[in-house]
């Protein structure tokens, strides 16, 4: 029986990963954004929409799913696949620059829906009181 991926994130803190930590503290802040509703994205992401989520959402789940060295469940690697191939295959008007209303656009449903499962896998809501001091404490070790 595989163990839930929150039971992983703390047995990482008890090992004092700190590098592992903040790749798994972003990528949770990177799904949820993902996850938001079009009018929270728009309000929560500032300046160009489409540069701003690709650097504040796409990468940091490319980054994990290119250097996380632990094994985690085959699921939801493969949920974060999927959400990382629908956003760098959104088109060119669901990624217009300066467009503050792209996240309208029905391409992003797609999307929305994989963050959800993904948050729901991360057990996200038991995580998410903790991220800001983890993550702080991940910066001031590292």
């Amino acid at each position: 029986m595989e163990h839930p991926i929150s039971t992983h994130f703390w047995g990482l803190y008890a090992a004092g990963e700190f590098r592992l930590l903040q790749q798994f503290c972003e990528l949770g802040n990177a799904v949820e954004l993902l996850a938001f509703s079009a009018t929270e994205q728009e309000s929560r992401i500032p300046d160009c929409a489409a540069c701003e989520v690709r650097s504040l959402a796409f990468s940091p789940i490319l980054q994990f799913i290119e250097n996380f060295p632990d094994a985690l469940p085959s699921s939801f690697e493969t949920g974060l696949q999927r959400i990382a191939e629908l956003g760098y295959g959104l088109s060119d008007s669901a990624l217009r620059c300066g467009d503050r209303q792209i996240f309208c656009n029905p391409e992003w449903e797609p999307v929305r829906h994989e963050a959800k499962q993904i948050l729901a896998m991360l057990d996200w809501e038991s995580l998410k009181p903790h991220i800001d001091d983890v993550l702080y404490e991940c910066r001031r070790v590292n």
